[in-house]
């Protein structure tokens, strides 16, 4: 058996080896030594003249890996490829009819290498298409996936060059991608959505805490703009956010692990434009930013834990600069037009005004009701023990008024209350004295002068204001609020007592109450 080698160089350097030397037996190669430009050599070894294993020598810097075999058929084909990556990588690939069959990576020889796996088994079809995985994590757990062929691959970063580890695609019926993860070296993955062609959602994780969120997702229109974002922090915040047509709508931030002092900040805009920022405190506090044109305008502060001596405070910022502060003792004091903006709030239900016009000539006694049942009034005794009331027209002189009464006080005292004892709002009455009368029916001497009108919270007095009169009607607005009585006595003409007793007439129209 004669058995020689020989050499061939590339003396032009026409190819990227520098030369193959070759070992023959019989007239037949049986192997060879190829050594590269790049600086790594191949030994082949063949059988009947077929090539049937090959094996790769050199530095990663060279080759990409650390080494590498690959066995063939008789028939010249690719059976199997074994392959040692940086950091004790390794992956075994095996083929039938040189198309893949399974992929073994194994991270070490045994095992142990860094990865949070040990190790991941690919299966393939006939095809070649990827149709099943299983990894198996160095915490003892197992991942096993089935994938239809054609509608998955993978890329592993072999050569821990990338930030990346592993990227898996996925594919639907068409080979449109539908969806791709990407692990990171760090331990974050990446998980993408398409939808027609379009990516419509991101979601990153942070599975190995090196970050100060767990999960970020991001989702996109139908145009590819961003449209919302949710951020969930390791100290429980999540954090909010929305675009429509590429401009920030709405920014809004909870504390469900209650790490800070407050329950939630929302944010909103206009055009792109910040319009208001609402901070809702753990105490019950609420404060409400306004802002036009970007500039802050106005702060609403609402009283939520009763700390405060108001229920809301309002700070407006004019143009022309310095401040304006409002303060609302009670919720039932502010404005209407604020109530939107604190939606924990009840608005107190519209108030309906009621006016008693004594037009319809009837007299009002001691415990009728008027104003169709909403009111009662009461009518004490006066002097004598005459009974006061509100009569028609009759006392008016030679020339009445048809559309009001007069008072008959002689000391007794007229008043109105809810039929139901619930409180009202005294807003205002027309006053006058003893209206287009004349000394035939009521003496000089017997004309009120002045009426004292007194507002009750049970028996407690809240309100008293003395009106001076005159022949002319004159409107007197009062706006007492939250009264459950209301009472008129004259307060003029003659005194008989050191009280009054014998004060005289007035007449009174239009009687407005709110409830």
């Amino acid at each position: 058996m004669a058995r020689y080698q020989t050499t061939e160089f590339d003396t032009e350097n026409q190819f990227d080896w520098a030369s193959i030397q070759y070992t023959i037996e019989d007239d037949v190669v049986v192997a060879t030594r190829t050594t590269f430009d790049a600086g790594y050599e191949v030994f082949g070894t063949y059988e009947d003249g077929v090539l049937r294993q090959e094996f790769y020598v050199g530095t990663d810097e060279a080759l990409g890996f650390d080494n590498r075999f690959i066995d063939y058929d008789a028939n010249g084909i690719m059976t199997e490829r074994g392959t040692v990556y940086p950091d004790s990588i390794r992956v075994t690939e095996t083929f039938q009819n040189g198309v893949p069959n399974e992929i073994l990576i194994q991270d070490g020889f045994f095992g142990d290498g860094a990865k949070s796996w040990n190790q991941i088994v690919l299966r393939y079809d006939a095809s070649g298409n990827i149709i099943g995985r299983t990894i198996t994590n160095d915490n003892g757990t197992r991942t096993v996936e089935a994938f239809a062929p054609g509608h998955f691959s993978t890329v592993q970063d072999f050569l821990q060059t990338k930030s990346w580890d592993r990227i898996d695609t996925f594919f639907d019926v068409n080979g449109e991608t539908t969806g791709r993860t990407t692990t990171y070296d760090n331990g974050i993955i990446r998980q993408e959505t398409w939808t027609d062609g379009q990516r419509s959602n991101v979601t990153q994780t942070d599975g190995s805490d090196i970050k100060s969120w767990e999960t970020i997702s991001t989702s996109f229109d139908g145009s590819g703009k961003k449209s919302e974002k949710t951020t969930t922090y390791d100290n429980g915040v999540v954090k909010h956010e929305i675009w429509s047509n590429g401009q920030r709508v709405s920014i809004s931030q909870t504390d469900e692990l209650d790490a800070k002092s407050w329950d939630s900040i929302t944010t909103t805009y206009q055009d792109g434009q910040i319009s208001e920022r609402r901070l809702e405190k753990d105490n019950g506090d609420v404060t409400v930013t306004l802002y036009a044109d970007g500039n802050r305008s106005d702060v609403l502060q609402l009283d939520g834990d009763d700390s405060a001596s108001w229920a809301l405070k309002v700070t407006s910022y004019p143009d022309a600069g310095g401040k304006e502060i409002s303060l609302y003792e009670k919720v039932e004091d502010i404005p209407d037009s604020l109530f939107q903006y604190f939606p924990e709030l009840t608005a107190p239900d519209p108030l309906e005004e009621f006016v008693l016009d004594f037009n319809d000539g009837t007299r009002i006694n001691d415990s009728d009701q008027v104003l169709n049942g909403a009111f009662i009034a009461s009518v004490s005794k006066g002097q004598s023990n005459t009974d006061g009331i509100l009569t028609p027209y009759e006392y008016g002189g030679s020339n009445p008024d048809p559309d009001l009464e007069a008072f008959n006080s002689w000391g007794a005292t007229v008043g109105f209350s809810k039929s139901d004892g619930e409180e009202f709002n005294f807003n205002s009455v027309s006053l006058a004295n003893a209206s287009r009368s004349d000394t035939t029916y009521i003496p000089e001497s017997n004309w009120a002068n002045q009426v004292t009108i007194n507002a009750y919270n049970g028996d407690e007095l809240v309100h008293s204001a003395e009106v001076d009169l005159t022949f002319d009607h004159v409107t007197h607005e009062f706006d007492w609020r939250d009264i459950d009585h209301v009472e008129f006595v004259a307060s003029g003409g003659e005194i008989t007592n050191d009280h009054v007793e014998n004060a005289g007439w007035f007449s009174m129209d239009d009687l407005s109450f709110f409830a």
